[in-house]
């Protein structure tokens, strides 16, 4: 039994819309980044040559990568301040 044969009827029987095994690995990577894993484990799991090609395919979809206005940089440096005082 193929990979497509086996893979094709589970969306289905989940209640989801089809996607191709292929782009369940960059909803994989989407999924694995935004959750805080470490980009270059992604890489290495997704055998890409360096994170830069993760990052290419795939960091319009990551959360924390598409905040444009900052805050997590302010919120990093203002939890970078409170452990400093402690």
């Amino acid at each position: 039994m193929s990979s497509q044969s086996s893979w094709g009827p589970m969306p289905k029987r989940l209640g989801i819309r089809y996607r191709p095994p292929y782009q369940m690995r960059h909803t994989f990577a989407t999924l694995a980044v935004s959750a805080g894993e470490n980009i270059h484990r992604v890489a290495r799991m997704l055998r890409h040559k360096s994170p830069v090609v993760t990052l290419k395919k795939d960091d319009r979809f990551v959360l924390n990568l598409t905040r444009s206005n900052g805050k997590a940089l302010l919120e990093a440096g203002n939890f970078a301040k409170h452990f400093a005082k402690h």
